[in-house]
């Protein structure tokens, strides 16, 4: 058993103890600092609690676990550092910048990523992202850029954690986003559509197919329906460094932000024809004048 082989299983020892009985020494890491304790993990944890931090027969999964998300970073060092010899986890005897490290990375595993430090370059990522080398942009659509043929990733950094996010890039076919599963409906007349269902009852079913078309199928019509267990993403395939560029691009989207705004990050230029969402906000629905030439005009009448 190794050495964090049982972290989970014994967290209930120290569970329950106040917060406030630990001392709040939380030191935010670095990326290097996650970087590093993911290689400790992977030499070290992996066999039990499995290279994808999911967890195997022998060991639970550290990931989506909600008992280490409760648990702050001082708490996690205390129970790597002394273990929990009741149940068979011994201490965890490390150099104090080793242990900073696994802390860090276990700590990681239940933050969202854009709480988590993380190596890479963000806007290298956003480049792949959109161009040529990543061709993301085709499926995907962040902040109104791309296309919403796969899942909208504008608040992917708030929603996932960077295991996550690494985990759907290099295998898709293993979590695949709820209503995003694939469908082939054969049709009686010989034809077929292949999409994802976006809606089903006793009388029809409404597809949308990979052109972002939606067809409304009725029951007489259809002859089957086969389901694929496989993802339409493609695994990852560029280079170790692209992806780590990716996922720190990825990392980074929290929806629209007035941070982001200014900075000009996610947010894609407007073009000739765009809608002018600011001035749709000042409308009066009634007349469709703006707000502010209503409130003059009620002025000069009185």
């Amino acid at each position: 058993m190794t050495k964090l082989s049982i972290l989970v299983g014994g967290l209930p020892a120290l569970l329950f103890i106040p917060a406030g009985l630990h001392a709040q020494t939380d030191i935010q890491p670095d990326a290097e600092a996650v970087a590093r304790g993911k290689n400790i993990f992977t030499q070290s944890c992996a066999g039990c609690h499995g290279a994808d931090t999911f967890g195997t027969d022998r060991a639970p999964g550290l990931s989506g676990n909600r008992r280490v998300r409760a648990r702050n970073i001082e708490q996690l060092r205390n129970l790597i550092s002394h273990g929990i010899p009741a149940t068979g986890m011994p201490a965890f005897n490390l150099a104090p910048q080793d242990l900073e490290a696994i802390v860090a990375f276990v700590h990681s595993l239940n933050s969202s990523a854009y709480e988590t430090p993380v190596l890479g370059s963000a806007e290298a990522g956003k480049e792949i992202f959109f161009g040529s080398a990543g061709h993301c942009g085709t499926c995907h659509m962040v902040n109104g850029r791309g296309s919403d043929t796969g899942p909208d990733l504008s608040n992917a950094g708030r929603e996932m954690t960077v295991q996550e996010i690494e985990g759907a890039l290099l295998q898709p076919d293993s979590r695949i986003t709820p209503g995003y599963e694939l469908v082939t409906v054969h049709l009686r007349d010989g034809a077929s559509v292949r999409g994802f269902v976006r809606g089903m009852t006793n009388f029809d079913v409404q597809l949308q197919d990979l052109d972002g078309k939606f067809h409304l199928v009725h029951s007489h019509e259809i002859l089957s329906v086969a389901k694929e267990k496989r993802s339409l993403m493609k695994p990852w395939s560029g280079t170790p460094a692209q992806l780590r560029d990716v996922v720190a691009y990825l990392s980074r989207l929290a929806g629209v932000t007035e941070a982001n705004a200014k900075a000009g990050f996610d947010i894609p230029p407007s073009r000739p024809g765009d809608i002018d969402f600011a001035r749709i906000e000042t409308l009066n629905p009634a007349i469709g004048l703006p707000i502010t030439a209503i409130s003059k005009a009620i002025a000069l009448a009185r």
